[in-house]
């Protein structure tokens, strides 16, 4: 299991990290996606049916932004009254390659699957097998929170709506691979800052848990079939009925399929601002219930949308979960830090002129995703990614098409536009201030093998990296902070050594728990 430090890695000081930083709330962080101003009120208001010559004009203006944002290659699927009429690819799969997206292209779609979970947890609901305010402990006995109150009343719902008090700490599942078990002790280690229902944060291992915990009151043995019987779950009762044919939790099959989309992130090693394929991730399996490693595709996605627009009936009439558990997924349940409330694995925006306002966007180390839904107007968007960090693309195509339906003034390009750019600008401030190449007799003691699998080392090209169980990670000197670096590929991670090299712990950054790991002989 991890060490976690309750306390926090030292005060990273100076231009570097609050260039970082702020990279990172960018990245990281959803946008308050579709902010309204304009006092315009949509209700009874019914958008225009898009014609041909509208989806001609939201796809020119999906393939120039895509070339203004620097999206290698993106695809979209567009909902209306109740079916896709809309899907198209844009651009190429890997920058260099002529090989094409198209709507059938596999995408790892982030977090966007927790609403899937909460799902099949919805049509666990629905027959009694458990509710959604059931006691986490009364189907997983070794369910512990550090604060035993809380451990007896978190619930389901708790962990399902980020309210469960559990402080974010998504940094060992890039590290190393977790069991489901270990996903849900490792809970155990982690601070409570606040009682049940009373607090927010965002924690993916305790949204895993909570799809886990499902999987074990359906019948999983614990240490022994909880993920297969998940991933079963998952199958029987949302990707099938729902026909979706292609998503799938295999991370090998995804790979090695012959239309799949590759992964692209920013190169911070060339003193300035460009975005370069890169090897896939592929650790955040450990998570799966809350997202992770998820492939899917733009019309799959458009199916799942027009399931969750049609109140649970499928395209065919196929009622997958009832109406009263599906829409209690999208009552507010906790604020977010910018002014959104989490439902049950969705996000709920402020409402867009006046229309209820459902989103989820994910984020892999390569790829964006985005699904947003207007209830009230029959009208909701895909749009998928191959570039981290994609979110004003991903928000600025779902308005363009809103607004275009609607027949509103487009407004919303500039702002996005701003926030792209404003983006780029930082990531080229923080790419020019690190130093990319580290000189190999200033980090001789860091030298060698730690605890979970880690080895520091200069790689054949000579440089400094971090292996572990998903690959090689460059570490990115930050000037005047001894010790300090930040781990590349865009994982806004820290990693700060002792003095004598004899340990090392890793964050997300200021005010974070802490990995830590100690040298191995």
């Amino acid at each position: 299991m991890n060490q976690v430090s309750v306390t926090f890695i030292p005060r990273i000081q100076g231009a570097a990290f609050w260039l970082f930083t702020a990279i990172l709330l960018v990245l990281l962080t959803a946008l308050p996606a579709l902010a309204q101003e304009q006092p315009i009120d949509l209700n009874g208001v019914a958008p225009a049916t898009l014609t041909d010559e509208m989806l001609a004009d939201i796809d020119a203006y999906t393939a120039d932004t895509m070339q203004r944002f620097g999206i290698p290659g993106a695809t979209i699927a567009i909902v209306q009254n109740g079916e896709i009429v809309h899907l198209n690819g844009f651009g190429v799969r890997e920058m260099g390659s002529d090989a094409t997206v198209t709507p059938d292209t596999l995408f790892m779609i982030g977090s966007v699957p927790k609403s899937m979970t909460a799902t099949m947890i919805g049509t666990l609901v629905d027959e009694g097998v458990l509710t959604w305010d059931t006691p986490v402990v009364d189907v997983l006995p070794t369910f512990a929170l550090s604060n035993p109150q809380s451990t007896r009343s978190v619930t389901f719902r708790n962990l399902l709506s980020m309210s469960a008090g559990i402080p974010a700490f998504d940094t060992p599942i890039f590290v190393e691979p977790y069991s489901p078990e270990q996903i849900i002790e490792s809970l155990d280690d982690l601070p409570v800052f606040a009682a049940p229902g009373e607090g927010y944060a965002y924690s993916n291992q305790g949204y895993a848990t909570a799809g886990f915990g499902a999987a074990v009151a359906a019948g999983a043995t614990y240490g022994e079939d909880i993920y297969e019987t998940y991933a079963r779950l998952m199958q029987e009762r949302v990707f099938d009925p729902i026909g979706m044919q292609q998503t799938t939790f295999d991370f090998n099959a995804g790979v090695s399929s012959a239309n799949v989309a590759s992964a692209h992130g920013f190169d911070l090693a060339n003193g300035g601002y460009s975005v370069v394929p890169f090897e896939l991730e592929h650790g955040a399996f450990s998570i799966i219930p809350a997202g992770g490693s998820t492939w899917s595709t733009a019309e799959d996605l458009g199916r799942y949308l027009v399931f969750q627009m049609n109140n649970g009936m499928t395209a065919d009439g196929t009622q997958v979960i009832s109406e009263e558990s599906l829409l209690e997924m999208r009552i507010p349940h906790s604020l977010t830090p910018n002014g959104n409330y989490f439902g049950l694995g969705w996000i709920v925006l402020p409402l867009y002129h006046g229309l209820e306002n459902i989103d989820y966007g994910g984020q892999n180390l390569g790829y964006t995703s985005y699904v947003n839904f207007l209830p009230a107007a029959n009208i909701g968007i895909v749009v998928l990614t191959n570039r981290v960090g994609g979110d004003s693309y991903t928000h600025a195509v779902t308005q363009y098409v809103y607004e275009t339906a609607f027949g509103l003034e487009h407004e919303a390009d500039t702002a996005f536009t701003a926030e792209e750019e404003g983006l780029q600008g930082m990531i080229q401030g923080f790419s020019s201030q690190i130093e990319a190449h580290v000189e190999p007799e200033s980090v001789t003691s860091y030298l060698g093998d730690y605890e979970h699998s880690a080895t520091v080392h200069f790689n054949e090209a000579g440089e400094f990296v971090m292996s572990i169980e998903f690959g090689d990670f460059p570490l990115y000197g930050l000037p005047g902070q001894q010790g300090m670096f930040a781990l590349g590929r865009a994982l806004g991670l820290f990693v700060q050594f002792d003095e004598n090299g004899q340990s090392f712990t890793i964050s997300a950054g200021e005010g974070q728990p802490t990995m830590t790991a100690a040298r191995i002989g």
